[in-house]
């Protein structure tokens, strides 16, 4: 992690500031014991300035490349937002980075020491997966993935610690066009359970998930009915129960059922084309 300049440095990009930042947010205006900044490195561009503001963040592109997002003709229902998640997101005890191969050592860590653990809720893995190497790997395509809009995932630290990795939440899977959705995966490392470390992570980034940013409409969860953990979890963020899957994944030796909730974002916008398509 590279820190970022001073604010005074970023003049010329504070008029690419979310619309949301009004004048008087400005950098000039604010005393530096009110702002936070971070530099991160993601794939697909040179970085992105992310600004916290008493607990809120506004986001500038100053030379950052944007990927093209996919585009159909599919009567302008398969438009995507432009714009990107914020790849670094600060709650109160968590850092949420996005995927970052550099982070490989530190995430096959968290997997290694967390095997047993997660073997009852995760599909079956070779050795392999347990090494630096696989997970850098993934890890870089999780960042492929994140620049393109097509997947976003996050990797858990406790704040403060750019080194270590607690937990990961991902949200896979994303389908634009009329069913705006994604799936949703997480996990935990056994040691920081019982905190509502959890729940503290995945309020932060559905958040940004039905932001306008990435403006899903829906966020899709399948857990095994004796995961009580994760069942608590959901329901605590207003998950809503959808049913049974039988034999939904294969997973700890045999294909079991899952119970599927989602979430619905009562906020989600109706892109422009949308509109126009229908008249």
């Amino acid at each position: 992690m590279r820190s970022a300049k001073k604010p005074t440095a970023l003049s010329a990009a504070t008029a690419s500031i979310t619309a949301t930042t009004s004048r008087r947010n400005s950098p000039a205006r604010k005393s530096r014991a009110n702002w936070r900044q971070a530099r991160c490195q993601i794939a697909g561009g040179r970085g992105i300035v992310v600004w916290f503001i008493h607990g809120t963040y506004t986001t500038a592109l100053p030379g950052w490349n944007t990927p093209t997002p996919p585009r159909c003709c599919n009567g302008g229902m398969d438009v995507v937002p432009i714009t990107r998640a914020v790849p670094l997101l600060l709650t109160a005890r968590l850092r949420l980075v996005a995927a970052d191969e550099h982070l490989g050592a530190a995430l096959a860590a968290f997997h290694d020491r967390n095997r047993t653990h997660l073997a009852p809720w995760d599909p079956p893995t070779s050795d392999d997966f347990f090494t630096e190497a696989t997970q850098a790997q993934r890890l870089h395509e999780a960042a492929t993935a994140f620049a393109a809009g097509t997947g976003y995932r996050y990797l858990m630290q406790p704040i403060g610690d750019t080194t270590r990795v607690i937990g990961s939440i991902h949200f896979s899977n994303i389908v634009r066009g009329a069913f705006q959705s994604c799936t949703l995966g997480y996990a935990l490392d056994q040691a920081f359970e019982g905190q509502a470390l959890m729940t503290e992570g995945l309020r932060c980034t559905i958040a940004e998930m039905f932001s306008p940013r990435v403006n899903l409409h829906r966020i899709q969860a399948a857990y095994r009915p004796e995961n009580w953990r994760s069942a608590e979890v959901l329901k605590r963020l207003g998950f809503q129960d959808e049913g049974l899957a039988p034999d939904y994944l294969f997973i700890d030796d045999q294909w079991r059922v899952h119970r599927i909730s989602a979430l619905l974002n009562k906020g989600f916008t109706p892109p422009s084309a949308w509109q126009s398509s229908t008249t």
